[in-house]
């Protein structure tokens, strides 16, 4: 059998590493990785990488290129601000994009509406103000997180102790060119849901997991199956299907008060994918071909499991950067300590 070449976007990142990783699991894929920093590793972890040039003058060209010279059979955007750039100009690119509508994709990017959407389809989410919403509040009462309307991962996520020095970082936030949001922190445990939706809108697969976090990262997940808590799996089931979304939609709540309460949701694979494809919910495979073939696959969780973060190195040499620099290209991997 042929195998499916797929480019992995935004290659440095913790996704595009989890997606890489789902995919040699998966077997049966090429991968091409595409990144603008010679010093990430993703790059030397495709089959082939390419270094891209930064900024959007040159993006489609250069992607359209790679996807020609590589008969590249689909694209997995794994990078947030390429994401939102993709679901702007999908039309410009020759290759099948893996990734929802480009509603669904604005919305998931945009925290605030994200919440006002959720609250207006009748699910919970903590009350969520633009900041200067927050500043006409008579009186702001509770404890509140501070976070880019329109960020990613845990940049400029922070938890003041007190109304003044909210303020302050807000202006920070500002001066250094995001725009703020304020939210209701909430105590109890933290939940990680993914969703696999078909291009048809049919939901394949739905997996749960518990996180604990330290400085922003999951350092331990712990993987639930259906029967552990049939109400949050349903949950998800009716947010994806209110959304109308297609593709990965991963869905992060907080249970308080024994309610389950959405925080946000991104339109995309995210940095635990692998773990749900040890489990046997590979993703990134079921997604890929469902895109391209329309295949359908149910897997589900059927064992818990527990998920222990570590960092591990790639070693690569100083020629190896020095010829991607020169060359924007390498097809030479490098040496990893790591299982997969």
């Amino acid at each position: 059998m042929a195998l499916i070449t797929v480019l992995v976007t935004g290659g440095g990142g913790q996704v595009a590493q989890s997606v890489i990783k789902c995919l040699r699991l998966a077997k049966g894929y090429r991968i091409v990785v595409t990144d603008i920093d010679p010093f990430l590793a993703g790059v030397y972890r495709g089959d082939v990488g390419y270094l891209i040039s930064k900024g959007w003058d040159s993006y489609t060209k250069e992607i359209n290129d790679i996807c020609r010279k590589e008969k590249v059979d689909i694209i997995v955007p794994c990078s947030d601000v390429e994401l939102d750039f993709l679901a702007d100009n999908s039309i410009e690119f020759n290759t099948p994009i893996l990734m929802a509508n480009p509603e669904t994709v604005k919305l998931c990017r945009d925290k605030w509406l994200t919440a006002k959407a959720l609250r207006e389809k009748g699910f919970n989410t903590p009350k969520t103000y633009t900041f200067e919403e927050y500043e006409g509040l008579e009186k702001p009462e509770g404890d509140y997180i501070l976070k880019p309307r329109c960020g990613f991962g845990t940049q400029h996520f922070y938890h003041p102790h007190d109304a003044e020095e909210l303020c302050a970082l807000a202006a920070y936030m500002e001066r250094e060119g995001y725009e703020p949001i304020v939210q209701e922190y909430l105590e109890g445990p933290e939940y990680s849901g993914m969703v696999f939706i078909a291009t048809c809108g049919e939901i394949l697969s739905v997996t749960l997991a518990k996180s604990e976090k330290r400085f922003g990262m999951s350092y331990k997940t712990i993987h639930l199956t259906e029967l552990d808590d049939r109400s949050i799996h349903e949950l998800m089931y009716q947010i994806a299907k209110k959304l109308e979304a297609r593709g990965p939609l991963s869905i992060q709540m907080r249970m308080h008060n024994d309610k389950p309460y959405i925080q946000e949701m991104n339109a995309r694979f995210t940095g635990a994918q692998i773990i749900r494809a040890v489990l046997g919910v590979n993703g990134p495979d079921i997604l890929v071909k469902n895109w391209l073939t329309g295949e359908k696959q149910y897997p589900q969780v059927k064992r818990n499991i527990v998920a222990l973060w570590y960092a591990d190195y790639m070693y690569v040499t100083t020629e190896d950067v020095r010829n991607l620099n020169i060359n924007r290209k390498t097809t030479k991997k490098g040496d990893a300590l790591e299982l997969l």
